[in-house]
């Protein structure tokens, strides 16, 4: 699957469900690692933990995020 079906993919899933914290944090490991694209990463990560702050695997990718972005 290309990286352009795989986007599309999210956003449909998203378009169901835009509260659904575990397709949003996984969309922002995409664009990530996948399309290097940080700074729509870093948005998906914030609004993740924003729905689920006590999710342990949100915040843990969320601040690995940030220290390979050397912004911690």
């Amino acid at each position: 699957m290309g990286m352009w079906r795989a986007e599309e993919l999210f956003n449909r899933a998203l378009q169901c469900d835009p509260t659904d914290g575990d397709t949003i944090h996984r969309f922002a490991s995409f664009l990530w690692l996948a399309r290097d694209d940080r700074g729509r990463a870093e948005k998906a990560y914030e609004s993740a933990i924003s729905i689920d702050p006590k999710n342990p695997f949100f915040a843990a990718s969320y601040a690995h995020f940030l220290w390979d972005s050397h912004k911690i």
